[in-house]
């Protein structure tokens, strides 16, 4: 018999019992199935579908019993062993370049660019956040970066009518920087570190 025998198909060796011929339809099927597949070219996606043709096929046959034992009386005696890695080359396909690629990988280097640079992108996204903080300290200027300071506090204002500038924002007042002082913030349990203006 010309070309790969069912079994060559399927992966597996002639003497492979009901249960793993089923196994090996399950793992070539969903190998080759088209929801796996998609966004392959054209030429690509049509060689798969041909692929899983000849697996349907060969299952069909093997998974009969006696279907089975008809097409095994019709085959050559039986090779002393099989390489079960020469089989499933069987079903890579080769890249653009013409070299031999697992669908496994081959799925990876088409998924993997675009992946890393979403990684890429996300990791600087926190890499700014973390370091740019909240955007309320530091030496921003701004109508709510300044203060109004009298006998009852400090009060957010304008940086025209006031006297301090928030330097930063604290949950405590030790935590000031030198030559500011804590007032009450706006919001509860938040200090202000204000630094006096002249």
């Amino acid at each position: 018999m010309a070309g790969p025998t069912y079994y060559d198909i399927l992966g597996v060796p002639r003497d492979v019992s009901p249960a793993e011929v089923r196994e090996a339809y399950l793992r070539c099927a969903r190998r080759l199935h088209p929801d796996a597949n998609s966004g392959r070219p054209p030429s690509e996606a049509e060689r798969y579908e041909s692929d899983l043709r000849r697996v349907n096929e060969a299952w069909q046959v093997l998974k009969d019993p006696a279907r089975r034992r008809s097409y095994d009386e019709s085959l050559e005696p039986p090779p002393t062993s099989v390489d079960v890695d020469d089989l499933d080359s069987e079903f890579e396909h080769a890249d653009d370049d013409g070299v031999l690629v697992p669908p496994g990988i081959a799925m990876l280097l088409r998924v993997g660019p675009a992946l890393l640079l979403g990684m890429v992108l996300l990791g600087l996204l926190i890499v700014t956040a973390v370091a740019g903080g909240s955007g309320r300290g530091g030496d921003e200027e701004g109508p709510e970066r300044c203060v109004l300071v009298d006998s009852e506090g400090a009060v957010a204002s304008s940086c025209d009518a006031g006297n301090g500038r928030i330097v930063s924002e604290v949950n405590r007042a030790d935590f000031c920087p030198a030559l500011s002082v804590a007032f009450g913030g706006d919001r509860a349990g938040v200090l202000w570190c204000v630094e006096m203006v002249s």
